[in-house]
């Protein structure tokens, strides 16, 4: 089963990879943050070509990319 994590360099996302049998899912990571995990995706999911750069076939997508603190959310009110 192919998965996708968004938002996988956050507290969330490293634990949930942590916890998730890797013989039952094939793991895609995607963060906006740098990763040296073997199939993570480096790009923001508000680009225009965000679903360009993922894998053709998935099964499950996990939502878990946020504006992490108040002063970023506070520069970007529109998103």
């Amino acid at each position: 089963m192919n998965l996708l994590i968004t938002g996988s360099e956050s507290y969330l996302g490293k634990n949930l990879i942590k916890l998730l049998p890797k013989k039952k899912y094939n793991i895609f990571t995607c963060d906006k943050s740098f990763s040296n995990k073997k199939k993570h995706i480096r790009t923001d999911i508000t680009s225009k070509n965000f679903i360009k750069r993922l894998p053709e076939k998935l099964d499950v997508i996990i939502h878990l990319a946020a504006i992490s603190n108040n002063i970023d959310c506070k520069k970007n009110k529109k998103r």
